[in-house]
Formats: structure tokens, C-alpha cells, sequence
């Protein structure tokens, strides 16, 4: 704990600092931290490039947990699964496993349990694809490596810590600036040595990693945003009967807290659309929501609908 006296010495330094030389800095911190956690719990090896270990195809599907998952018709589940496929966080509670998988590290107890049992009893099947885990720049170390310590020993082997750094400020002209520098510095290219640039939800990051990857289309599945619900709360029953654990909610209000403007005028629609504009559109890459019920569309088309 910071004496005040301390905290107003950090301030003053950090004002001091250039800014390049900070954001520098907290680059090079977090790839030491995640090296040397690597290297301690026995993890597959960090790359700047994730889904280039996965990649087979022109098209990405990012399989996000939101209620409308359980409209899909079995056609569309066939057609996803001749491509690639990025499931996150809760994804495992569905029956589809796909290509690759992504998780942050879990803010509370209840949370970690869930997470944990549930990739314990998916151990068989999710051990065969890349695991990729996020969000170590937010946490200290000697919480990232307690959280590591139980991680199911049986992933470890096919499991990536994530070089991911947030990107500063909220305002939409900051953010839009600091892509510009992003695209001119090659941060999206496949062979970027530089962190993967991270903002306020996942998809934003698993947009980035499909971009580094060099996909032509990317197609945002389950991500409506304009509600709460998601797709393994209705089906609990039947999960639980498989031994499985859904997270219950912790979403306030209606609409999901990644787009509602009450937390920060930087939603992730706001987000995706400078994006869009800034380096995907540039690139000649597609961006699309899979059903018209996302709060995205029309701003981005609909794939199956």
C-alpha cells in the first residue's frame, strides 16, 4: 500500500515521464510478466501471432455467450464448423467446441470456480485446441501466478499467456488516434512483435487477433448487446445434469455493460465502428454480426440472416 506521500511522488513521475516512455514501459513489464509465468507453470510458449496456430480458412467466426447462441439451426453450425472458430470465456458450457479458445483471468471467487470446473470437465476435448488466456497487464503478478497455480495442469500444455496491453484514454478521438499509430507502426500485420492492443470487451481483442491473422472475414456470433441474457442461463438445467456450472449473471440494467454509455462513452459498438473505419475497411476486411437481432446491425451486415 502506497503511503500518500508515495502516490503523490508516482503522479508526479508519471507526469514527468514522456508518454512514450511510459506506455514503453508497462509494454515491457507485462511481456516480462508473462514470460516468466510461462516458463514457471509450464505453458505453451507466448506468440504475437495467436490464431495463426489455428488458421485454415479466409473466414473467422468469434463465438461470443449471448442468448441468441441458441437460435442457430444445425445447417449453421455445419457451416461454422468447415471454418475457423474462437470460443471466449463461458464458451465451453456449449456442446460446440471450436477451434481455438479464449479466457481473461476471473475478477471473483465465483467466477474462478465456475471457470475452472467447467474447463476440468471439457478437459478432453479443449486440451486439443489452442487455449489462449488474457488480461495479465490488470492483474498483479502474484494473483496471475496464484491463479495459474490451479489452472487445470491437463491445459497447460496447449495454453498461450496473452502480450495484450490496454490502450489509454476514453474518449473516441484518443482511441481513433492511437489505431491510426497502431496501423502505420505494422501492429496489425502477422508479423508484429508488439502487444496486442486490448479496449474495454473482448470481442475488440479477438478482432484485433483475427486481423493479425491475416482473416478476410470476421463474423461476430453471439454478441447482441442489446440485452443481458446469455445462452447457457435458459439450458441450466441440462448443463448442471452434465456436471457442468453456469456463471449466474452479474449484469445490471438492460443492455449488456460493455455497450451501455453509463460505464464510458467508448462503448463497444463505438469501438467497433472506429475500427471498421480505421483499419479494417483499409485492409479490404469484413466485419459482420451473424443475426440481425445484435444491436451491431445494420451498422454491420447480417451473415445468416
Amino acid at each position: 500500500m502506497l503511503t500518500e506521500g508515495q502516490g503523490m511522488l508516482k503522479k508526479l513521475k508519471n507526469r514527468l515521464r514522456p508518454q512514450w516512455m511510459r506506455q514503453l514501459g508497462k509494454r515491457m513489464r507485462v511481456r516480462a510478466k508473462v514470460t516468466w509465468l510461462s516458463r514457471k507453470h509450464g505453458l505453451a510458449a507466448p506468440v504475437n501471432n495467436p490464431l495463426a496456430l489455428c488458421k485454415t480458412s479466409d473466414t473467422l467466426f468469434i463465438l461470443g455467450n449471448g442468448g441468441s447462441i441458441l437460435e442457430y439451426s444445425p445447417e449453421d453450425w455445419k457451416h461454422i464448423g468447415e471454418r475457423d472458430s474462437l470460443g471466449f470465456n463461458y464458451w465451453m458450457l456449449h456442446d460446440f467446441v471450436p477451434s481455438c479458445y479464449m479466457t481473461e483471468l476471473p475478477k471473483f471467487p465465483v467466477d474462478e470456480e465456475c471457470l475452472l470446473h467447467n474447463l476440468r470437465v471439457r478437459q478432453d476435448e479443449y486440451r486439443k485446441i489452442p487455449i489462449f488466456l488474457k488480461d495479465f497487464e490488470r492483474f498483479p503478478t502474484r494473483e496471475s501466478d496464484r491463479f495459474l497455480g490451479i489452472f487445470p495442469p491437463a491445459l497447460k500444455s496447449n495454453a498461450h499467456a496473452l502480450w495484450d496491453v490496454e490502450l489509454e484514454g476514453e474518449s473516441p478521438a484518443r482511441f481513433e488516434e492511437q489505431l491510426v499509430k497502431l496501423l502505420a507502426a505494422g501492429a496489425f500485420e502477422p508479423g508484429a512483435a508488439s502487444p496486442l492492443p486490448r479496449k474495454r470487451a473482448t470481442i475488440f481483442l479477438a478482432c484485433v487477433m483475427g486481423v493479425r491473422a491475416g482473416y478476410r472475414n470476421i463474423v461476430l456470433c453471439g454478441v447482441d448487446l442489446s440485452n443481458t441474457a446469455y445462452f447457457y442461463h435458459p439450458i441450466a438445467d441440462q448443463l448442471e445434469a452434465k456436471g457442468l456450472r453456469p456463471l449466474p449473471s452479474f449484469q445490471p440494467g438492460v443492455i449488456h455493460k460493455t455497450n451501455d454509455p453509463a460505464y464510458g462513452a467508448l462503448t463497444i459498438s463505438t469501438i467497433l465502428d472506429i475500427f471498421d473505419r480505421v483499419v479494417l475497411k483499409p485492409k479490404g476486411i469484413k466485419l459482420s454480426v451473424a443475426l440481425k437481432s445484435s444491436a451491431l446491425h445494420p451498422r454491420f451486415p447480417s451473415y445468416f440472416q
